[in-house]
This record gives structure tokens, C-alpha cells and sequence, in this order.
């Protein structure tokens, strides 16, 4: 069986799925947007938004090859945005990125028996998304095993704050840009 990408679990080899979307996908995926223009919205090679990602999905493996189809999976897609700019995830729609693998049969269908959507942004070079398919009931070993290295930073100290700690963290925060834009 092809595997593209495999971590180990008790000396078994599970299989998984990273495919790298090097477009300013951003632009396209914002919901506004994408629900305005979906269909008339051209990329720079003439391919709408849908059949892109289809093509950019099947170049990133062999489909001719017997690989394994994932019933049951983790989608976890990482947004990275070049600019710095804090946006919010829940104005982003990824849909066309599901659709397409669910096109390379990949996973079965995008329904709740056979997909868990997860996001994940972050600051970066240049923007892009990364999608990773992974076998629902593996995903706290894949977790374990390759999540820091794929999303590239250390492990930190989560805090944990009250309103209150917030709110005053925040406020400290303003302050500072102003005093910064002052100078």
C-alpha cells in the first residue's frame, strides 16, 4: 500500500496525508468573498477556486497507486498569513479545501461520520494553507509525535487568565501601541 506520509503506533505504520496550498488563499476563502464570487472568481492560471485545489491536491500524491482511504478522519488545516494581521478563523470559509480531497477519494465523504475540521492560524513568510488528513482515532498519538514539528514552534507555557488579568493585560497592551505611535 502507498502511503504518502506515515507515523508509528506500536510498530505499525499509520498512515497520513500534508498537502501545501502555496496561494494567497486568504483573499479567497474569506467568507464574504467567497460566497459573493465563488463562481465567477478566476486564479491567476484561469482555474476556479474548486478545480485549483483539486489539481494542486492529486499532484501531492500517487492516485493511481492503492492508497488508503481514511473513513474516519482529523482535517486539520493550518492557515499562515504573511502579514501579521490578526484575523479571526471563523470568517474563513474551507470548504473548497475538504471538497477536494474528499474529490482524490481520500476520505469518503465530508458528512460528521467521516470528518473533524480543525484550524489552526499562525504567522508566517508568506501565506498559505496546509491540510493534513489523519486517521480520527490516531490523531493524540499523531498529536504526540509530529504536531510540533509540523506547525514549526515550541512548546510554551499556556496561561490561563480571569476577566479581570485579561482585561488588564489587554489594556497594558493598547497602551503600549499608543505609547510606540506617539514617538
Amino acid at each position: 500500500m502507498y502511503m504518502q506520509n506515515h507515523f508509528m503506533v506500536k510498530g505499525e505504520k499509520i498512515p497520513y496525508y500534508h498537502f501545501f496550498y502555496k496561494e494567497n488563499l486568504h483573499v479567497l476563502l474569506h467568507r464574504k468573498k467567497y460566497f459573493k464570487e465563488r463562481e465567477k472568481f478566476k486564479l491567476e492560471n484561469g482555474l476556479c477556486l474548486g478545480d485549483f485545489l483539486v489539481e494542486e491536491t492529486k499532484k501531492q500524491f500517487n492516485e493511481t497507486a492503492d492508497f488508503p482511504i481514511i473513513d474516519k478522519s482529523v482535517v486539520f488545516i493550518i492557515h499562515h498569513f504573511e502579514d501579521r494581521v490578526k484575523r479571526d478563523m471563523d470568517n474563513f470559509v474551507y470548504k473548497p479545501l475538504i471538497d477536494a480531497v474528499v474529490k482524490t477519494c481520500i476520505i469518503p465523504e465530508d458528512n460528521y461520520e467521516h470528518v473533524s475540521p480543525y484550524y489552526y492560524g499562525k504567522s508566517s513568510i508568506c501565506n498559505m494553507v496546509e491540510l493534513l488528513v489523519i486517521p480520527f482515532y490516531h490523531y493524540l498519538d499523531f498529536c504526540d509525535q509530529k504536531m510540533e514539528s509540523i506547525i514549526n514552534e515550541y512548546r510554551y507555557k499556556q496561561n490561563i487568565y480571569t476577566v479581570s488579568e485579561w482585561q488588564e493585560k489587554i489594556r497594558k497592551e493598547k497602551e503600549e501601541l499608543h505609547t510606540f505611535f506617539e514617538m
